[in-house]
């Protein structure tokens, strides 16, 4: 599983793609984007982990899973 970083790594890496490569431009922007959201996705879900673990509930063991 990837890690929110990672995943905007790989946006970056995409958008830098992107820049080179007229042809598959969109096709390369559409990946960075979704990169994007997923990582965004995962700051999410890491900010409700650390909600969980703040409140010492053991809910967090199966999250994290």
């Amino acid at each position: 599983m990837f890690t929110a970083a990672e995943c905007r790594a790989k946006a970056l890496e995409k958008i830098t793609q992107a820049k080179r490569d007229k042809r598959n431009r969109r096709k390369l922007t559409s990946a960075a984007e979704a990169w994007l959201f997923l990582a965004e996705a995962l700051h999410r879900l890491d900010g409700a982990a650390v909600a969980y673990e703040v409140d010492g509930d053991s809910a967090i063991d199966y999250l994290t899973a």
